[in-house]
């Protein structure tokens, strides 16, 4: 039996939020999800090793929040892993991502994208996303603003709604290539999509965050077979735009930069 008549209302979309370790921007996170809460909307907070400010805080949200959920992993995940446990977890007909830093413009806007996806039966519905130079707040100058036609590879995961059932019956998961966990996944997404809408207005506040510029060499080695696998994916269904699209991430600085500097230097044998 449901003891408010709010959890038996059938969930329209499942957020996803993977939390680990201590997380610097946890804070503006559970407000953000307070402003978001609808009955129609479920929050699922996969954590990964949250710390014990954090957690206290979420519990105290989830008390008046019922539309925002919680599962504690019983061993350390992979960030493929936690992602793939939520999918598994989610209710609603939809499904999206959403990390702690980043944030919604608006409920109203959330909403419209979700009824626009909706309404077309979209498998995959994309928003427009801006990435804000914003440390401590949630405003700050606009360093990013693709158009929606800019193309499609322009896109990631966490600004799609994926129509839950079209992931599953697809057997859609993530597979851990380190920082290309996400791209690799969203390129399966796109060739076994039907149909793939746009909706034309700004909904995914990316927060413009200090990332490495190395990772451990067995990192490197995901990042490395990760790419593999997408150039496999452009030549299977000759795709010209995404292996530009690969050629052009593997010859930027960045990834130059990570790639030299997580790659152990080889010493030979004494005598």
């Amino acid at each position: 039996m449901y003891e408010n008549a709010e959890e038996c209302v059938d969930k329209q979309l499942s957020i996803i939020m993977p939390v680990e370790y201590e997380e610097k921007y946890m804070e503006d996170a559970l407000k953000n999800i307070t402003e978001m809460a609808d009955n129609k909307i479920e929050f699922i907070i996969v954590n990964n090793g949250m710390d014990h400010r954090d957690y206290a805080n979420l519990l105290k949200l989830m008390n008046k929040e019922l539309s925002v959920r919680l599962y504690n992993t019983t061993k350390h995940l992979s960030y493929a892993g936690i992602l793939n446990t939520g999918i598994s977890l989610a209710t609603g007909k939809y499904i999206t991502f959403l990390e702690p830093q980043d944030w919604y413009k608006s409920k109203e806007m959330l909403e419209n994208w979700l009824e626009y996806a909706r309404k077309e039966k979209y498998d995959c519905c994309i928003g427009k996303w801006i990435e804000r130079n914003a440390r401590t707040s949630k405003s700050g100058q606009v360093l990013h603003s693709p158009k929606q036609n800019v193309g499609i590879w322009e896109n990631d995961f966490h600004n799609v709604l994926f129509r839950a059932e079209y992931l599953k019956n697809n057997e859609l998961t993530f597979e851990e290539y380190s920082i290309f966990t996400g791209f690799e996944f969203w390129t399966r997404a796109v060739f076994e999509a039907g149909s793939i809408g746009f909706f034309d207005e700004y909904v995914y506040n990316k927060r413009k965050i200090w990332k490495q510029d190395w990772l451990k060499t067995e990192k490197i080695l995901q990042v490395l077979e990760g790419i593999e696998c997408i150039v496999q994916n452009s030549r299977k269904y000759k795709n010209p735009f995404l292996h530009g699209k690969v050629y052009s991430i593997l010859n930027s600085d960045e990834i130059k930069k990570m790639i030299i500097n997580g790659t152990k230097m080889y010493h030979m044998p004494e005598g």
